[in-house]
């Protein structure tokens, strides 16, 4: 058989119900079948007049090949076909310039079409397509008065939104006009293209039209009959009239300024009908509504319906200012009388040129200022979702925040103050980081030889009766252990009152370690006593098989790494080898290599697991693998496929094949704290998912059931649901009150803060827990109240009044959009939009009460003291994009701003909700609403929302915002005075030029910087020291008697952000053992009422901590965080 189609033998082979696939690249038959059968009929219209349904039926059989009754085609496509042909025909026999006829013509034009269409078969049967997606097309006379009233011009760009089969876009094609044409249907779409070659022809929901298309697509005229309420097969069977709306909605946003549409809607849409009288009001306030006259349905008997119509016309040339010409006719011959006036006053228009805003693709559509992640930040409580991002996020581990290499460091060699719990600033690291690539050390313990080494001698003692106190704390020693020879720990400790009157269980474990440990005093009496009672723990199992797990909640100062230290120590001297240690960065190997080696260890014992690959295998024979939990939640990134190639090994894997399934040592979880998200916890705003890093942490418990699980935190968890991860500890489970895990916490949060203060103290009872920390005798504690000035409350209502705007803007989107309708959706909205704006005012009043702190550090600098202040973030990454900006378009230093202001833009950017949503239905049948996707799958973003996110963008640039903090304390003292413990890479601070004039410069900070500040500052070179939350873990700033800065902390607390744990463990940086001074602490505060509720939230935080940590509600926050 001959290639191509031939128009006298019937296609046997083709099935009219496949899809046709269209492959780019591949050669497509110019002609489908359908329009086969179109060119014949459109032959036996110009020769017959006339077409009848034994010679459509007849000629169908023979294109396809076959009958309906075979399943070769069905009655749809043979109409189709049929009314393709007529438009086939009209190209062929009508006039030009029939745009150009007055509307005697136009009337008899009608009344021609009328007639000559009653010489087609009535369209009497319908299909389940027809009938969904309401394909009715415009019969050919009101497809005529249609197009003449919108009085087009061979100069325009005509669009037909729901083209079906060609019956409006035909007249502006004889015209001469531009044609763009969408269609949704495949089929239909199939034979546009036949018909209409040189159209651009799209196939999208016109529901979102000027969302979806190309900018460049630029319509001067709209001639549409959409479908009058149904919605394109989301919703089976659903019939809205507002459907119909949305879709002239669309068509108006998109077409250009002046131009003209003219519609084709159902009567529920007339000008009367009070369904839709806010509809026509809002429509009339934005566009100038022309007509909107009623049409007898008749004319449609042909196309299988008899339901009345509206003919719309609209001016997009402003709101409306007359009266609309409304109305109703018996026949369409009536309409270009009564609009003959408005069809001649269509208004004047220049076409214009649009370039696409997407490159490429010109049928990509994308909303170009949104991140291709949507990232965005979470609500107000950073534990929230979002907080911590799922995956493995790559396997890079966690490194300092600055950015600190391992290797050389500090401040000299080790100082022994007798705990380990740290000397001014980190240490230099003893020895290399080691690796598996490395030199093996052999099988030993790690431990000097020369060294004699004992099973420790314990003595257990009677617990002494304890006085009732009103204190919060009462001296520490403990209470039923005795070490012959032990040291008293060189810092007086302290527990809360109401932990004390709890007694451990008698002591009956004794380990393993060097003689020179209790007689050098390189473990305190305190040290040791967790590390007997860590032994004692591990000697116990689980009703369910698991080893019984130990919990230290020593505070800073006891000396947790010498704890670890010991511990770990104690099993390699009884022969386990092995051991993992995990922390929270990379930059905290160097303090655990100084622990070890302090209490006899062989640093180089230690190495980091991310020195090997994660698809490698670790070769050392024994040591003390440590990793952080970002390592721990990695691996490769190789997905399993059909090719054989298996999935990546991950972290967890590789630590099991090196340690063995029975191994039962040690796994100490320092920092435990950074596992606590570790559990789907439901709230008001959706579901907070679990991290990856907890996760990882639990799984790797299950897959070692005889390990010796060690947890260690001094700030374990603030909520209940934080202990998810301490599943050692045998809180739930079999043989206790609780089931599981949820029960446990359910039961307990039940409780309130009364519970969770028992929780601690019966785990103390237990044997699985200690608590202690550092006396705070002479320590002291101040409040800081700034008044703002009349300028200061100006802005900031001024702020206010701007974030109330933003938030009208935000419900005004979600209207348009769409996605205020799905629940998931406007929560995440709303969560983000809340989440910016207590993040924005926590700077913002931290920024006006600066000025306050400046002036009190110059008063205590002047006294002869010097200023430590703590911040939750620099803002680093807001700078960055500031920076890129500035770059980009050459922007001066000075005319950088660096203000909390970029906080409010950075929001509305990235957080405010673009992307358009549409109706749609589940497997239930229930009506739900969904993300929008074009016909190529991407997602729609709503160009109205976009118009108003941006004119939001321009306004809020204008708004007046106070000075950074960081930088105004910087630019304050100078860089020289002032040390910056922060994980910024590079800031910008002002100097002083040859003439003395001020400028801005670019200060790169290297990996090392903040380890170089915070050494000037403990040797006495600078007097002020800034750190982050990120940057200052594992530093000591405290007036240490080895340091040469002895001076007093003055320690505000500018900043103490919304995590009770982060904000202790600040406290803990000036506060420490072997100190010349304690610290005096300052709470900076305003008389804004509204920053109670930054401090009564992290006050509750810390009554929380204090129970779940210390048993006492109040042993956390000193007094120092209320509400009043």
């Amino acid at each position: 058989m001959a290639k191509g189609f031939d128009l006298k033998q019937p296609l046997r082979q083709l099935n009219l119900f496949d899809d046709w696939l269209v492959v780019r690249g591949a050669t497509i038959p110019p002609d489908p079948p359908r329009y086969i059968l179109a060119q014949r009929l459109a032959k036996q219209l110009d020769k017959d007049g006339e077409i009848t349904s034994r010679s459509l039926t007849a000629e169908a059989n023979r294109v396809f090949g076959g009958t309906q009754a075979e399943g070769l085609y069905s009655s749809k496509d043979a109409y189709d076909a049929m009314e393709v042909a007529f438009n086939i025909h009209l190209s062929k026999t009508e006039r030009a310039d029939w745009n150009n006829q007055d509307a005697n013509w136009a009337r008899d034009k009608a009344r021609e079409l009328t007639q000559r269409v009653l010489k087609l078969p009535r369209q009497s049967r319908r299909d389940e397509e027809m009938e969904e997606f309401q394909q009715f097309s415009t019969p050919p006379a009101l497809s005529l008065v249609a197009n003449w009233v919108a009085n087009i011009q061979p100069t325009d760009v005509m669009m037909e939104p729901s083209a079906g089969s060609g019956d409006l876009a035909i007249w502006a094609k004889i015209a001469g006009a531009e044609v763009v044409l969408n269609e949704i249907s495949q089929r239909r779409q199939e034979l546009l293209s036949s018909l209409f070659p040189e159209a651009r022809l799209f196939r999208e929901n016109a529901e979102q039209l000027d969302n979806v298309l190309p900018l460049d697509v630029a319509p001067t005229v709209i001639v549409m009959n959409p479908p009058f309420s149904a919605s394109a097969g989301r919703v089976h069977g659903q019939r809205d009239t507002a459907i119909g709306a949305r879709h002239i909605e669309q068509a108006l946003r998109r077409l250009q300024d002046n131009g003209r549409l003219v519609a084709v809607v159902g009567r529920g849409m007339a000008a009367d009908r009070p369904a839709f009288k806010k509809w026509w009001k809002e429509i009339e306030e934005k566009y100038h509504v022309r007509a909107n006259i009623g049409i007898s349905g008749k004319e449609y008997a042909r196309y299988g319906t008899t339901f009345d119509n509206q003919i719309l016309v609209i001016d997009k040339t402003g709101s409306t200012t007359q009266p609309v010409l409304t109305g109703r006719v018996e026949s369409v011959a009536d309409l270009p009388a009564l609009l003959e006036g408005i069809r001649n006053e269509r208004p004047q228009i220049e076409r214009s040129v649009v370039k696409s805003a997407v490159s490429g693709d010109p049928q990509t559509v994308s909303d170009t200022v949104r991140p291709i992640d949507g990232a965005g930040e979470s609500g107000p409580d950073p534990r929230s979702t979002g907080a911590q991002s799922p995956g493995d996020g790559g396997d890079r581990g966690a490194t300092s925040s600055d950015g600190k290499a391992l290797g050389k460091s500090g401040m000299g060699d080790v100082v022994n103050d007798g705990i380990g719990a740290g000397s001014g600033v980190r240490n230099k690291t003893v020895g290399d980081a080691g690796g598996s690539g490395g030199t093996d050390p052999g099988g030993d313990s790690g431990v000097d030889k020369s060294k004699n080494v004992r099973t420790v001698t314990i003595e257990t003692k009677s617990g002494e009766p304890r006085e009732f106190s009103d204190s919060v704390f009462v001296h520490y020693a403990p209470q039923r252990l005795s070490i012959p020879g032990a040291r008293q720990h060189p810092g007086k400790l302290v527990q809360a009152a109401a932990m004390s009157a709890v007694e451990p269980p008698a002591p009956t474990y004794a380990p393993t370690l060097p003689e020179n440990v209790i007689r050098d005093g390189l473990l305190s009496l305190a040290q040791l006593e967790a590390v007997v009672y860590a032994g004692q723990a591990h000697s116990g199992i689980l009703p369910n098989g698991s080893r019984k797990g130990f919990f230290i909640g020593d505070g800073t100062g006891v000396g947790k790494g010498r704890e670890i230290s010991g511990i770990i120590l104690d099993n390699m001297m009884q022969g386990r080898n092995k051991a993992v240690w995990i922390s929270f960065n990379e930059g905290l190997l160097e303090d655990a290599k100084r622990d070890f080696s302090a209490i006899g260890g062989d640093p180089e014992k230690i190495f980091y697991q991310g020195k090997t690959k994660a698809g490698g295998e670790i070769t050392r024979r024994d040591g003390i693998l440590f990793t952080t939990y970002s390592t721990l939640r990695g691996g490769e990134k190789k997905q399993a496929n059909d090719q054989g190639q298996s999935a990546g090994k991950t972290r967890i894997q590789q630590i099991m094949e090196w340690l063995g399934k029975d191994f039962d040592g040690v796994i100490a979880f320092d920092e435990a704290h950074s596992m606590g998200n570790a559990i789907a916890i439901k709230g008001k705003r959706g579901v907070r998912k679990p991290s990856q890093q907890a996760i990882a942490g639990i799984n790797l418990q299950h897959e070692l059931p005889h390990a010796r699980v060690l947890y260690v935190s001094a700030t374990g968890a603030t909520e209940i649901s934080n202990l998810r991860y301490a599943d050692r500890l045998g809180l739930w489970g079999e043989g206790t009150s609780f089931a599981d895990a949820n029960a446990f916490i359910e039961n307990v949060s039940n409780g309130g803060i009364a519970s969770m203060e028992l929780i601690s103290r019966d785990m103390k009872a237990l044997g699985m827990y200690v608590s202690r920390s550092l006396s705070y005798d002479g320590v002291s504690y101040e409040r800081l109240e700034h008044t703002l000035s009349a300028l200061q409350e100006d802005i900031y209502n001024e702020l206010a009044g701007a974030w109330q705007v933003v938030l009208n803007n935000v419900e005004e989107a979600l209207k348009i959009t769409q996605a205020g309708s799905n629940g998931n959706a406007k929560s995440a909205a709303l969560s983000q939009f809340w989440g910016a704006h207590q993040r924005f005012f926590n700077q913002i009043i931290t920024a006006m009460q600066t000025p306050r702190v400046i002036d009190d550090i110059r008063h205590q600098l002047d006294a002869g003291n010097v200023a430590v202040i703590q911040l939750v973030n620099t803002n680093e990454a807001a700078q960055e994009r500031i920076i890129a900006e500035a770059t980009a378009n050459n922007a001066a230093l000075e005319d950088l701003d660096f203000t909390p202001r970029q906080l409010l833009l950075d929001y509305v950017r990235n957080g405010f909700p673009v992307a358009a949503y549409e109706e749609s239905q589940d497997e239930n049948g229930n009506v739900v609403y969904v993300p929008v996707r074009d016909s190529e799958g991407n997602q729609v973003f709503d160009r109205e929302a976009i118009a108003l996110r941006d004119a939001l963008l321009e306004t809020l640039q204008q708004i007046r915002v106070p000075e950074n903090p960081l930088d105004s304390i910087i630019n304050s003292f100078g860089p020289d005075r002032v040390a910056e413990v922060t994980g910024r890479g590079r800031r910008f601070v002002q100097v002083r030029d040859d003439e003395g004039n001020l400028k801005i410069v670019e200060e790169r900070r290297g990996r090392n910087a903040s380890m170089r500040d915070a050494e000037a500052f403990q040797n006495n070179k600078k007097d002020i020291l800034i750190f982050s939350g990120a940057g200052g873990t594992g530093y000591s700033f405290h007036a240490d008697n080895e340091a040469h800065n002895q001076r007093k902390r003055i320690h505000y607390i500018l900043q103490p952000g919304w995590q009770a744990d982060k904000a202790v463990q600040g406290f803990g940086r000036t506060h420490r053992t072997n100190q010349a001074h304690e610290p005096h602490y300052v709470l900076p505060t305003t008389n804004l009422k509204a920053q109670k509720r930054f401090v009564s939230s992290i006050a509750r935080r810390l009554d929380q901590l204090g129970a779940l940590t210390r048993g006492q509600r109040e042993a956390t926050s000193q007094g120092i965080f209320t509400a009043s």
